[in-house]
């Protein structure tokens, strides 16, 4: 199983020579290295009773840029400040969030409503945060978390076979065979699920992240993409993992490629889920007058998703603000035509209610706002993404 550690870090600078102060700062983290979806317990002790301490987080994403955050808090009696209990009061979040430093980070120099942090690719190492505490007296310590993409023993394989483009991450050999997972984004075009399908594969589920267009041998935009590619897809990753039907993670028009295989080839499937999904077909992207989608051979039409075929669970997460369309009325709908359908809403996120926690999104992209606050996002994202691990761990 992962291995977890316990990272204590002394007192890094010495109180200066003229203060009155008496501090000796140490900070604790709970776990020094942990799967990138888990929380991090944060805490500083040997601090002044009812001062105020500045907690600061810092990474640089594959881009190399800079992202900060900050947590100002007041220690209690006995001089700790322990960020599960003590609301911060000024910084990049506000109130009591124990992961406020991970999700609030901002770029240097940039928007942090248009801001998203790139990572390197999950096989490339882990990100790490270095979080530095300053004492009333001007006295610092310091502790390093290395958040994974990859738990112990996970390991890829990039498939460019097949006419596929696609990345799998597969659990370590020997544990329990858990369902396995095709995940793929929307309209962003590429493979930009990498990491969701790491930190599947660290949960034990072997799963594909699948490009379907704008990657090197597929369509440069959405148009005309045939089913029957994901179709295939679902065939190699089962075939990988052992035979049998995989649950399909769809988000925004990704949704509909979801809902249309699952409901094209229930034989493949078993289980679907749907981030601020559409329950109908639109028109390709960016261009209006041609079909998104094909199904042997032939234009899938616009209109209403049927998806009495499909089988196993049914989950839909949607923001009650989302700017982009109306993804709550759509699951809603899903759940007229199928009553089993799930639908989890949280009304004050967007369109990017989903999918990983902790990790510092915009709420806009391309000129476009997508609706919700990162703070409201980031609320769905951490009671969202459980959701689906258990629905998965059910199936």
């Amino acid at each position: 199983m992962f291995r977890r550690a316990v990272a204590v870090v002394l007192l890094l600078a010495t109180v200066p020579a003229c203060s009155a102060v008496d501090e000796h700062p140490v900070m604790t983290v709970d776990a020094a290295v942990v799967l990138a979806d888990e929380r991090v317990g944060v805490r500083v002790t040997g601090l002044v009773a009812g001062s105020t301490v500045t907690i600061r987080s810092e990474t640089v994403d594959r881009n190399n840029v800079t992202w900060r955050g900050t947590a100002v808090v007041q220690t209690d009696r006995a001089g700790v400040a322990d960020l599960d209990v003590a609301p911060s009061t000024g910084g990049s979040y506000q109130g009591v969030d124990g992961m406020g430093l991970f999700w609030s980070m901002v770029p240097e120099g940039g928007d942090p409503d248009t801001g998203f942090l790139a990572p390197a690719r999950p096989e490339r190492g882990p990100l790490e945060v270095r979080l530095t505490a300053t004492g009333a007296s001007g006295a610092t310590a310091s502790a390093v978390v290395r958040r994974q993409w990859l738990g112990e023993g996970v390991t890829h394989r990039r498939v460019l076979t097949g006419g596929l483009v696609a990345d799998v991450y597969v659990p370590p050999a020997g544990g329990r065979v858990r369902r396995p997972v095709l995940i793929f984004g929307g309209s962003e075009g590429g493979s930009s699920q990498l990491w969701e399908a790491a930190q599947l594969a660290s949960h034990g589920h072997p799963a594909m992240a699948l490009a379907y267009f704008d990657a090197p041998g597929l369509p440069a935009t959405l148009d005309r993409v045939p089913l029957e590619y994901f179709a295939a897809a679902l065939r190699h990753l089962a075939a990988q993992s052992g035979g049998g039907p995989v649950t399909v993670i769809g988000y925004s028009r990704g949704s509909e490629a979801a809902l249309l295989v699952g409901q094209h080839f229930p034989d493949l499937v078993r289980g679907v889920v749907v981030y601020a999904p559409s329950d109908v077909v639109h028109a390709g992207y960016p261009y209006d007058d041609r079909p998104a989608w094909t199904f042997r051979g032939e234009p899938v039409a616009r209109g209403p998703i049927p998806v009495d075929r499909i089988s196993g669970g049914l989950l839909a997460i949607a923001g009650g603000d989302d700017e982009l369309w109306d993804s709550v009325g759509s699951a809603r709908r899903l759940r007229e035509r199928r009553p089993d359908f799930e639908i989890l809403v949280y009304p004050r996120a967007g369109h990017f209610v989903g999918t990983l926690p902790h990790i510092p999104t915009g709420v806009g992209m391309g000129g476009l706002r997508m609706g919700g606050t990162r703070a409201d996002d980031q609320l769905a994202r951490v009671e969202g993404w459980p959701r689906v691990l258990a629905m998965l761990a059910a199936s």
